[in-house]
Formats: C-alpha cells, structure tokens, sequence
C-alpha cells in the first residue's frame, strides 16, 4: 500500500517522513507540473495495477484538483478546496483534513476565534479554509488581505490590501508562501514595529519549514501567543491517514490504523516532537573556549546529526582563520563574513552548529538560528576558558569585559543553560538526556 503527496514543487515536504512514521504505508512525493495534473489522476489513482490508496494535495492543486475527482464531500464543498483524496466503493473522493489540522493547531496554541478580530492574509486554497473555519469557530469578523483587487473581490469576505491592515486585529493568520524555505527572510507583515497591529493576541503561521518564520520570530518578541504550521501538517496527515485506510483492501493496516486511533491527540503529539527533534540545529552558543567544538562533535555523533563549526567554515570559505581576519582587517570585517556564513547554515535541519563567542551581538545572526535552533549555553569559569589565538579575549582584563557585554546576550536566546566546569562525560550526558525530552 502507498500514498503520495502531489503538488508544484514540494522537495521541501516534511510529509514522507511523518506518514512513513505511522508504519502503515509508504508514502511519495510527487512533483507534477500543471498542464500534467489531469494524467497523473488517471495514470496513478485510476489506471494502474497497484494506484495509490490515496494522496495528499498541496499548493497549486487544492482547487483544481476538484473536477477531476468522482466525488467531493460535504466539507470540502463547502471551504471550497480539497487537500486529501482517497477510494471509497470504486470512486474517488475529495475531503479536506487541512480544517482538523487548522483548528488542532490554534487549540494547541491556545488561540481562540471565537468572538475575535481575523485577519487573513493571502486569497490561496488554504485561505478558503482558514475563513471557514472562523466561520464555525464564530470570528466576530473577518478580513481578508491581498496584494491582488481582483482575488480580493471573490473572497465573500471584507478585503483590504496590505498597506490597510485594521488596527484593531486579534488574530493574524498567514496562509501565505512568505517566509518559507529557502526565502526564510520574506515576511509578510512587519510586526517588528509594536505600532504595527497593536490589539494582537495571536498569531498562527501555517509554514512549517522553518519551525519559526520571521512573521513568528517578530510575535514571539513581542509576547504575542503564536503557532506555526508543523502541528496542523501532522494532525492533518493523522486524519488523512484514517481516510487511506478506509479505502484500502489491506485490511492489516485497517487493524493497526483504528487501534491507533484510540488516543489521536497522543498520536500527533508523537510525532509533532518526533518531526521537530529531527528537524531542528542544536546551536552551541557561549564565550570563546567553552567548549562548543568539542562537545558539538560528540553531540553530532551521538544522535548521528551534521556537525558544522561556523568558524571552521569561515576558515574554508576565506582561507584565513577567524583571528587572523579579525587582526588583519578588523572586528567589523569578520563580524560581515560570519553573519553571511551562519544566514547560510541557518537555513539547514539537522545539524549541530557551534557558533563564534560574538555571534550573540548581532541580533540579524540570532534572528536567522532562531528559524530551525534551539540554543545551548555552555557556561565556564572566566579563568579556565582558552585564550590562545582569539585577539578579542587576550588578556584577563578584556575577557572579563568581554563577558560582561555578552552575558545578557546569552541568557536573552538560552532555551538550555550547562555548566561546563565539571567532568566531560557528565556535561554530554546531562546535553543529551535533555535533548531526548
């Protein structure tokens, strides 16, 4: 038995990974131009020996995959797009598990609709959804944002464009394409600027690569309650599981699908973590000679992750390690090279990152970590750390004001804080431990 998810370009899904962790089919993922949409229905859902049981519809297709379908149910009439596909006595059927995700991920969150000020922005197949979903959910009113009059018109919703944003929004909803990898900087609304939509209380992204987008990064800033998409693609998926398998003859799964279903929201939570652990940079950061190379490596070894040391890459990159930059041509110089390198690095999963002990003071380094990190301190007696070769910490004196500029630099991005004085094996283990939570 197999699944797929089909859409434009999709080499960035997630979506292989978290069905294939359900154990219960495999599961492709199909990049189909538009003008071939209609053959692949025909050829893989209809026409073969061994079709899929069922498929996964993404951006641009959620729309137009309609028509080609024998049937669409009920919900995805009425939100007006379909996003999973399966079999059912001969026919295909069109349902959207997009709404359960949707609403599992604001539940989570802890942000409500009911009674609130929606905005929403972008006029695609997922904002149908989301403005059904406020429907249900009883939003006290609804606004639509595009850059484009004429999508704006057919969304039977209150429209403004993106430089008319209502102040009074509650609740901001992305269902944009901004932000996501590769062009993590793209953001579509600036809420850097507290003025900017100052009732907000929520703000839910529906990208879920990077785990934070830059549009979440600003809300996170700002004390703003905020959600981003990986927990709707995995409670989604959850649901269009059970529809796979209701069509499928492989009645073993059918079995192990209904008894997985016996606690759903475990189920999700399950993989939620799971994808996030696997998906996330272990970012080391802390003062020069803490000790990040060294326990970067054996972190990276020991859950059989990708160890990058961005001053190592600098040296590669340049040819001239990081001290002899910072002497030859100056703090400011290096500092332009490592922001290139980490903007670079950040945009990767899976990887242990030791970072340079001035990273923290440039936010636009941290701000770009942030998208995928999740940031270790390691913290170490000022008199044990390493001085040899690092021009900005030479003498005791400049290492102590040095560390006093940094400090609260560090403790702002710290999601764990390890002392390093004590022994080796102790420190990686207490790491690792806390990292398998």
């Amino acid at each position: 038995m197999k699944c797929a998810l089909v859409g434009k370009s999709i080499g960035y899904s997630y979506s292989k990974e978290i069905h294939e962790k359900m154990g219960l089919y495999g599961y492709d993922l199909c990049s189909v131009a538009p003008e071939d949409l209609s053959a692949f229905v025909a050829s893989h859902l209809r026409g073969t020996d061994d079709p899929y049981a069922g498929i996964n519809v993404t951006i641009p297709y959620k729309k137009t995959i309609m028509p080609l379908l024998d049937e669409v149910d009920e919900l995805a009439s009425a939100i007006g797009a379909v996003n999973t596909v399966y079999h059912r006595d001969g026919k295909l059927i069109g349902t959207n598990t997009d709404l359960y995700g949707f609403l599992y991920m604001l539940r989570e969150a802890g942000i409500p609709l009911k009674g609130k000020k929606v905005l929403i922005l972008g006029t695609g197949g997922a904002c149908a959804m989301v403005r059904y979903a406020c429907l249900q959910e009883g939003a006290a009113s609804i606004t639509i944002a595009s850059r484009d009059p004429e999508n704006a018109a057919v969304c039977q919703a209150h429209c403004c464009g993106y430089d008319a944003l209502p102040e009074d929004t509650e609740i901001l909803i992305n269902t944009t394409p901004a932000g996501t990898y590769p062009d993590v900087d793209a953001c579509p609304v600036d809420l850097s600027n507290a003025a900017v939509l100052p009732a907000l209380e929520g703000v839910a992204d529906l990208i879920y690569n990077p785990a934070k987008t830059t549009l979440l990064l600003a809300a996170e800033a700002r004390g703003i309650a905020c959600a981003g998409g990986l927990s709707m693609l995995v409670a989604q998926a959850v649901a269009a599981k059970e529809r796979f398998l209701e069509g499928s003859a492989d009645t073993a799964a059918k079995e192990t699908g209904n008894a997985d279903t016996a606690d759903t929201d475990a189920l999700i939570r399950s993989l939620v973590s799971e994808t996030a652990r696997a998906k996330r940079n272990i970012v080391l950061i802390g003062m020069p000679g803490s000790g990040k190379s060294s326990l970067g490596k054996d972190i990276a070894r020991k859950l059989h992750m990708t160890f990058k040391d961005s001053d190592y890459v600098i040296t590669d990159v340049t040819g001239r390690k990081p001290g002899e930059i910072i002497e030859q041509d100056g703090e400011a110089a290096f500092r332009k090279i490592e922001s290139q390198v980490l903007a670079d690095l950040a945009k990767e999963h899976g990887q242990v990152i030791a970072t340079g002990g001035g990273v923290v003071e440039r936010d636009e380094n941290m701000q770009a970590l942030a998208h995928n990190g999740y940031f270790i301190l390691l913290t170490k007696k000022l008199h044990r750390l390493a001085t040899k070769g690092r021009p900005l910490s030479k003498d005791p004196a400049a290492l102590a004001a040095l560390y006093a500029r940094r400090k609260p630099l560090y403790e702002k991005w710290a999601d764990l804080t390890v002392d390093n004085d004590r022994y080796y094996k102790d420190t990686l283990a207490y790491i690792l431990r806390m990292l398998s939570r």
